[in-house]
């Protein structure tokens, strides 16, 4: 779900440079993107209500370091706010080594999962019973 988005926005960010999701046995032709997710952790808050969050590694692969620091200042911008999942990139950073941009970002996001439905109280019946008052006059 959050992978799906980070692509998508790189893909309306970048339309013409080719996106990779899995490590390929062959090299990257620059300019290329290629999508790792690192870490995913989910807790538990209250009853049925989940945080999660994952943190993603983006390599672009460049033909010159120049590239690679445009690049990662765009991504800054760019990569701020997922709008279809409503979330906002955290401890986002970079560097660069021989050509290649790891550029860090992190997700978190709200999750309510749907609990199995218990039946509903069917009937239900109440008996009051009253207490005499044995009050004394004087």
């Amino acid at each position: 779900m959050i992978t799906k988005d980070v692509i998508e926005k790189l893909k309306s960010s970048y339309p013409d440079i080719p996106i990779y999701l899995e490590e390929s046995t062959q090299k990257f032709e620059a300019p290329c993107f290629y999508v790792k997710l690192l870490d995913s952790t989910q807790n538990q808050l209250i009853s049925n209500r989940y945080i999660r969050k994952n943190s993603y590694e983006l390599l672009y692969y460049s033909i010159n370091t120049e590239e690679c620091e445009v690049v990662a200042n765009d991504l800054y911008e760019k990569m701020e706010f997922l709008f279809d999942i409503k979330a906002k990139g955290r401890n986002m950073h970079y560097k660069i080594d021989n050509k290649v941009l790891h550029f860090f970002v992190e997700y978190k996001i709200r999750l309510i999962k749907e609990c199995e439905e218990m039946p509903k109280l069917q009937n239900m019946e109440v008996n009051e019973y009253g207490r005499e008052n044995n009050h004394q006059e004087i």
